[in-house]
């Protein structure tokens, strides 16, 4: 059982090869798109439940997608932001996402957060 399914959106392939790793090894389901409109279309179709998004995909600004699937989606999906170095994490808020996370990643605090997201306490994971 997957503890919940995750769309990577990222051009860069380190990002999202880190991102994939890191998720998948602690139980979650993971996809990987590199382009914002393949990203729009599947998180509006309502599989995924998280959408991590690095802020400058394709020339885009990441903040497109969370409004506009949280717009389609309502309150159940939940989108992060992986803002660049020096980025305020403030800005995450502005930009209708629901957590931030800034580079360079480090995997604890992601694990952290989507942990958050899924509803699981440092005790569970002990037990996973």
């Amino acid at each position: 059982m997957y503890l919940k399914d995750v769309l990577i959106v990222s051009d860069d392939n380190i990002t999202a090869t880190v991102l994939d790793c890191a998720l998948s090894l602690d139980g979650y389901r993971v996809e990987r798109v590199g382009d914002m409109r393949t990203a729009q279309a599947k998180a509006a179709a309502g599989r995924f439940d998280i959408a991590i998004v690095d802020m400058t995909t394709a020339g885009v600004e990441g903040y497109e997608l969370c409004g506009k699937v949280n717009a389609a989606r309502g309150s159940g999906f939940k989108c992060l932001i992986v803002l660049s170095d020096g980025e305020a994490s403030g800005l995450a808020q502005l930009l209708e996402a629901d957590y931030s996370l800034s580079k360079p990643l480090r995997v604890d605090m992601l694990l952290n957060i989507m942990n958050e997201i899924a509803g699981i306490s440092e005790l569970d994971c002990i037990y996973r």
